[in-house]
């Protein structure tokens, strides 16, 4: 298991799979959604990347996917907060679901975003990172603003919205 896997593992209580597979899953969306050269070589960089995309497709997706109306709770806020990277609909809903399958809960799901992006800076470092962050616009925000800092963005925002 790689450093990055095992990190967010211990952070969120996972096994190394499932969070090589939800790591995956951010992955490809990003290749779908955002694609190009720029994530081409976010996933060559690093290591393991390639065996979490294959994680993550193997993952049945939950019941959340299914559809975009995800009601008012804790899963409706990360769906909104997600949805900005997936471009709405059911990519966000195969996402999520791919999150929860992977063993993460809602309220876990919107803080797992930002802390493998801040993980993936630390391999990559910030400068591909934030070129692919200014082609995400909900992703600046998850990540703490325009310059791509830290996971502090998101920080706030679930504070706020756990109050």
């Amino acid at each position: 298991m790689d450093n990055i896997v095992a990190q967010l593992a211990q952070q969120f209580g996972l096994q190394g799979e499932q969070a090589e597979a939800g790591a995956g899953a951010i992955l490809k969306m990003l290749q779908e959604k955002v694609g190009g050269a720029d994530v081409q070589e976010l996933i060559a960089k690093v290591p393991g990347a390639e065996t979490w995309i294959a994680q993550a497709e193997k993952l049945p997706t939950q019941a959340a996917s299914e559809g975009a109306n995800y009601g008012g709770g804790l899963l409706g806020q990360a769906a909104g907060l997600l949805g900005g990277l997936g471009g709405g609909g059911a990519g966000v809903g195969e996402v999520l679901g791919k999150l929860q399958a992977s063993g993460l809960s809602a309220e876990s799901a919107a803080q797992f975003v930002p802390a493998l992006v801040e993980k993936l800076q630390a391999v990559v470092g910030p400068d591909l990172i934030n070129k692919i962050v200014q082609q995400v616009p909900m992703l600046q925000s998850l990540v703490g603003g325009e310059s791509g800092g830290s996971a502090g963005g998101l920080g706030g925002m679930l504070g706020k919205l756990l109050k």
